[in-house]
């Protein structure tokens, strides 16, 4: 982008507004002064169109907003309007206003535009990009010959392509464009992109301060699990140390909720700081203040009558006197998405039909270094599987799917048979595990549930052939496996569908 910083009278959205007088209007002497006396409200007699090659004055005026014989000031709103217009079109890479001619109360505007180069060849260098690399960015990124250069598409580069080298520990990549006019065709623009990734730049060391209760060794291992300072042992061999700010972040997080599972409810991090040493690597200093160790006090239940409150009190394990771990004890009752294993209470619910259950833990009183606990628990009606239905199966009968949907219509809803289905499908052998998905739809109004199975096939069968040369003679033998074949209508010719 080009950007002019002269007398002006208006700056606004990245372009100019001049007040320029014409030599037939003055003598380069008093020009100055002129332009002082431009300020006021005249009418628009019309607009000249300097630059531009794809554009008329009419469609130029249309994209401004401005019309002729209307009233504008100078400087004034309209024409900050008609700038910052004639801007977001993202057709332009300069945007100037100059006034031309006044006559008496009349004037003519003068837009100075030019227009966005087109993108023509791209190339990519640096370390480690070859071809398909090469031809990976350029794709990544959308750099299509024809595409318009605009700032944005600038800026948008030379940010996402550094990322991909910074997650990798390349924290110094960066890119730069050369840029020169393509030898076909003068209104294109090829590109020769640089990607100089740096080196990649270590955490030198990660520093705990204000923890009294808890080594600085064990949070390192414990609670930065992607944040690490540099070792030579097997574990920074698997975790190599490198500084990512999303997952430092999310460190952070995982940092306090260390500490909660310790009972240290109340700790918190009072300040960080990341920074580059003399030999240019990363260092971590993270302060705390733990606070105060908790333990359970009394567990109360309220609102259940599908299970016992003894029996509640065995499925979340824990009783009066126990540390008080605020992330297990939140697991067990089913807030946090619950136990992997759905050994939680709301899981509990959930597989006997009561989908629309809420099972709430609440902190009731803290008496010295005791917490009371309270699980609030709205059981809800029970539901039942509804609509049942599944798409993606090309060559797999219907009827063969059907066998291993647990979700089946008018049975009682459990939290269970979703993942049991899944696991059946994805045995079958003849569906892509990753891929299979399902989208489950409550219905409270009927205390019903749909679900929509998604399923990708996969290439299942095999071909083999084989071929050796002996005895002055060829042997072959052809093999077919079919793991999708099925003798259903064998008799009935025109019905059997072997696969």
């Amino acid at each position: 982008m080009k950007f002019k910083f002269l007398p002006i009278i208006m700056f606004v959205a990245s372009a100019h507004f001049y007040g320029q007088i014409t030599p037939e209007q003055n003598t380069q002497e008093n020009s100055a002064v002129q332009a002082q006396n431009e300020v006021g409200t005249y009418i628009l007699k019309d607009i000249v169109v300097d630059g531009v090659k794809k554009y008329t004055p009419a469609q130029i005026l249309r994209f401004t907003g401005l019309n002729k014989n209307e009233t504008v000031e100078i400087p004034g709103q309209k024409i900050s309007n008609a700038i910052k217009k004639l801007w977001e079109t993202q057709s332009f890479s300069e945007v100037e206003v100059y006034i031309q001619s006044i006559e008496g109360d009349q004037v003519i505007l003068r837009f100075n535009l030019q227009d966005l180069k087109d993108l023509g060849q791209v190339k990519f260098t640096g370390k480690g990009i070859g071809k398909s690399k090469s031809e990976k960015l350029a794709k990544d990124n959308n750099l299509k010959p024809g595409t318009k250069i605009t700032q944005n598409l600038v800026s948008t580069l030379k940010t996402n392509i550094p990322k991909e080298y910074i997650k990798k520990g390349y924290a110094d990549a960066r890119v730069t464009i050369e840029d020169k006019v393509n030898a076909g065709d003068p209104d294109l623009v090829d590109w020769t992109i640089n990607v100089d990734r740096g080196r990649k730049v270590k955490i030198s060391h990660i520093e705990f301060e204000g923890n009294e209760s808890v080594t600085d060794r064990k949070l390192r291992s414990k609670a930065f699990k992607d944040t690490k300072q540099k070792s030579f042992s097997i574990k920074g061999i698997l975790k190599p140390s490198k500084f990512i700010e999303e997952k430092y972040e999310d460190d952070k997080d995982n940092l306090i909720n260390y500490y909660r599972s310790l009972g240290f409810r109340d700790a918190q991090i009072v300040s960080d700081s990341v920074w580059r040493n003399p030999k240019n690597d990363f260092e971590i200093n993270v302060k705390l203040n733990e606070g105060k160790k908790y333990y359970i006090g009394d567990i109360n239940f309220l609102g259940n009558s599908a299970f016992s409150t003894d029996y509640l009190k065995k499925v979340l394990g824990y009783k009066p006197g126990d540390i008080y771990d605020a992330v297990g004890f939140n697991k067990k009752v089913g807030e946090d998405g619950g136990k992997e294993d759905d050994s939680d209470i709301k899981s509990l619910y959930m597989n006997q039909g009561f989908l629309f259950s809420n099972v709430t833990p609440i902190e009731k009183s803290v008496v010295g270094d005791s917490i009371n606990l309270e699980i609030r628990i709205s059981e809800g009606e029970k539901a039942s599987w509804n609509r049942v239905t599944w798409s993606g199966n090309t060559t797999t009968h219907d009827h063969v799917i059907l066998r291993s949907l647990r979700t089946k219509p008018g049975s009682l809803f459990a939290k269970s048979d979703i993942k049991r289905t899944y696991f059946d499908l994805a045995g079958m052998q003849f569906f892509d595990p990753q891929q299979i998905g399902q989208q489950v739809n409550p219905n409270p109004q009927d205390n019903t549930v749909d679900v929509h199975w998604t399923l990708v096939e996969k290439g299942s069968s095999q071909v083999q052939l084989q071929a050796g040369y002996g005895g002055g003679s060829f042997i072959g033998t052809l093999g077919l496996t079919f793991n999708n074949f099925s003798l259903r209508n064998f008799l009935r010719f025109k019905d059997f569908k072997p696969v």
